[in-house]
């Protein structure tokens, strides 16, 4: 048993680790939290729906309330009325909103690569420790 919970409490360790790696994405100009880049991607790419976006981050709508709100404090995303249907208002990259989601990709991509090949640590010696019973 103290085997196992060691085992355990390594993994964990590395899961919080590589939790840890993902949340925040460092530039050399600003920090972007994860959420924040796909808030800036959603958005960028004109796929942003509130409902569906809550479900996929699995983080309450009033959460992603306050996030837009602060993306548009920092003046990186701003609202605009639809082209498609004049009543309704989309929200939209400034200059500086696209200069950050661009200048972020890169990190964000290696960002998951990198806690990819974690969990792939991870769940390869539990397939070594599985296989050995």
């Amino acid at each position: 048993m103290g085997e196992n919970i060691n085992q355990l409490l390594k993994w964990t360790t590395q899961l919080r680790n590589i939790d840890r790696n993902l949340n925040v994405v460092e530039m050399t100009s600003q920090k972007v939290t994860l959420l924040q880049f796909q808030l800036l991607h959603e958005i960028d790419q004109h796929t942003f729906d509130p409902g569906h976006f809550v479900e996929r981050a699995g983080v309450s709508r009033s959460s992603i309330s306050v996030r837009i709100t602060n993306l548009m404090k920092r003046g990186w995303v701003t609202t605009a009325i639809s082209e498609e249907d004049h009543r309704r208002h989309v929200l939209k990259l400034t200059e500086a909103g696209k200069e950050i989601h661009d200048d972020a990709m890169e990190s964000v991509v290696n960002s998951i690569e990198m806690a990819y090949d974690g969990l792939q640590d991870i769940m390869s010696s539990q397939h070594v420790k599985d296989s050995a019973k």
